[in-house]
């Protein structure tokens, strides 16, 4: 899964000695729990499960599922909603103004 120098067996060799790399967060937390919390686990998707147990999250670019990614991506829509619901307000005080200017050009 890594490719490396082999010059640099030893470094690769303790920074990656204890990872498991599994294909989802629940796979991830099931491995975990089983081995008692004692490896990292690190997930395709990028989420890490430090030994321990603390977890930190994947790509935030993704549009997958995963737990850590949720929040962010709340906060960003709801930022997102505001910003269309002003553009919408505007938008509809100058379809007023519009409305008003066309009725008083008509009445003329």
């Amino acid at each position: 899964m890594v490719k490396y120098n082999v010059k640099y067996k030893n470094i690769v060799e303790y920074l990656l000695g204890r990872t498991i790399v599994v294909e989802k967060l629940d796979d991830a937390t099931s491995v975990a729990s089983r081995f008692n919390y004692r490896y990292r686990i690190v997930t395709l998707e990028g989420d890490i499960i430090n030994t321990g147990g603390s977890m930190t999250g994947g790509s935030m670019n993704r549009s997958s599922g995963n737990l850590l990614n949720r929040g962010y991506r709340l906060g960003k829509l709801k930022n997102e909603i505001n910003d269309l619901t002003e553009i919408q307000r505007k938008l509809e005080r100058e379809k007023k103004i519009f409305n008003l200017s066309k009725k008083k050009i008509l009445n003329n």
